[in-house]
C-alpha cells in the first residue's frame, strides 16, 4: 500500500470492433460523377488493448502514461483509379496502430496569473505490411485556473 500522499492508479482494457455491414459488402456507392465508395469483403475485426498508469503525489502533482495497441486497425483510404477518372474511397486493415502518451500535469514553472503550463509528449505509429508511419510531438499546454 502506498504511503500517505501517494495514489497509484492502473487501468487495463480490451475491445473488439467489427466493420459495419455495408463496409464488407462487395459493392460500389457513387457520390457523384468522379467519386465512389467501394466495399471490402476482406475487412477483419480490429482488436484494441489499452493501459494507463497514473501517479498522484500529495494530491497536487499528477503524472500519467497511456499506451494503446490496435491489431488490424481499420482506416479509410482515398486513391485515384489507374483505369478511369474517379477517386475511390475504400476501407483497409492496417497491421497495427500504436499510440502512447506521457503527461506531467504538474507545473513546469508554477502558476503565472492563473495559467499553468502542462507538458505532454506523445507518439504514435501506424503500419501496413512493412511500411511504418510515425509521428511524435511535445506539447506544452497552458491551463487557466482561477
Amino acid at each position: 500500500m502506498p504511503a500517505a500522499g501517494h495514489v497509484l492508479q492502473l487501468s487495463l482494457s480490451s475491445d473488439k470492433e467489427y466493420p459495419e455491414y455495408r463496409s464488407v459488402q462487395n459493392s460500389i456507392s457513387y457520390m457523384g460523377a468522379y467519386s465512389e465508395i467501394q466495399g471490402n469483403p476482406y475487412l477483419k475485426p480490429a482488436t484494441n488493448y489499452e493501459t494507463s498508469f497514473t501517479y498522484i503525489l500529495k494530491s497536487k502533482y499528477v503524472f500519467s502514461a497511456f499506451y494503446s495497441y490496435t491489431k488490424n486497425n481499420e482506416m479509410q483510404t482515398l486513391y485515384q483509379s489507374p483505369e478511369r477518372l474517379v477517386e475511390i474511397y475504400k476501407l483497409f486493415n492496417f497491421d497495427f496502430f500504436i499510440a502512447g502518451r506521457i503527461n506531467d500535469d504538474s507545473s513546469l514553472q508554477g502558476k503565472k496569473n492563473g495559467w499553468t503550463p502542462v507538458l505532454q509528449p506523445s507518439a504514435f505509429a501506424i503500419a501496413r505490411k512493412t511500411v511504418i508511419f510515425g509521428i511524435s510531438r511535445l506539447t506544452v499546454n497552458y491551463i487557466h485556473s482561477s
